[in-house]
């Protein structure tokens, strides 16, 4: 996190040199604008599902026999029905993560910004923009490291 957060201060500097002051201003307070909205929608389903997550498991626990059917041969054990019935989405965090969903917030965030209407200065250059976020995109996919983050093994479900 903290060589992302330098290389994202140092690309903003960068960014900061390139552009007009008014274009800088409106670039950073579009990107500032997307990322609150996205967080704000994110961190609200994810306290719903803690939510309901606690009240069914505090309530009466979850009752794996209401929730997993075993259409298989295969019988399941108790410690398999209670890592079954916490969802599909239960999960430790994997080995690496997926190429797709990694990067495809930059690539709408890109898609965005290139119809956001410049200040018509000529130095602005959206492939330098778009250049510098790829950058940052593959840069924290590639220094990802399953050992940074603690286990999941509450039953929240894995964002990555």
């Amino acid at each position: 996190m903290k060589t992302i957060k330098e290389k994202l201060s140092n690309t903003f500097a960068e960014l900061r040199t390139s552009v007009s002051y008014l274009d800088f201003i409106h670039l950073t307070n579009f990107i500032d604008s997307c990322s609150i909205k996205g967080a704000r929608r994110s961190e609200i389903i994810q306290n719903r599902k803690l939510e309901r997550l606690k009240r069914e498991y505090l309530s009466e626990g979850i009752d794996p026999d209401k929730v997993i059917f075993n259409y298989s041969s295969y019988e399941l054990n108790d410690i398999e029905k209670k890592v079954l019935s916490r969802g599909l989405k239960f999960c430790i965090q994997p080995d690496e993560l997926d190429y797709c969903q990694s990067l495809t917030p930059f690539e709408k965030l890109i898609r965005n910004l290139k119809n956001q209407p410049m200040n018509g200065d000529s130095r602005v250059d959206f492939n330098f923009v778009k250049t510098k976020l790829k950058d940052i995109a593959l840069t924290s996919y590639y220094s990802y490291s399953p050992n940074s983050l603690p286990l999941n093994i509450v039953g929240q479900s894995c964002l990555l």
